[in-house]
């Protein structure tokens, strides 16, 4: 599959319902066939506070809204600030493992 057509299905899938459980497991399952993955999860980073809110995760079994904040470590902080210089106006970082 090409790269493009491979991200545009995934967009897709992220974007098809303002119901974020139900769009982050759709986009699970179609990433699933390409990519080995147990879970995902959906997170906001406030860079203020330096707080991290999974606000919605998905597995095999569905997607579910939920609200867990971490407190994130300062050399975490730093990793954000030097890929996303402003992470107040911009910046999406996709992260394979935490910690």
């Amino acid at each position: 599959m090409h790269e493009g057509d491979f991200f545009r299905e995934a967009t897709l899938r992220i974007c098809g319902s303002l119901e974020i459980e139900k769009a982050l497991w759709d986009c699970f399952m179609y990433l699933r066939g390409y990519i080995p993955a147990d879970r995902i999860y959906f997170n906001v980073y406030d860079p203020g506070v330096g707080i991290s809110e999974i606000i919605a995760k998905a597995d095999i079994g569905g997607g579910e809204l939920t609200s867990i904040k971490t407190i994130v470590p300062p050399d975490t902080r730093r990793l954000i600030e030097e890929r996303i210089p402003n992470p107040q106006t911009q910046g999406v970082l996709i992260v394979d493992r935490i910690g």
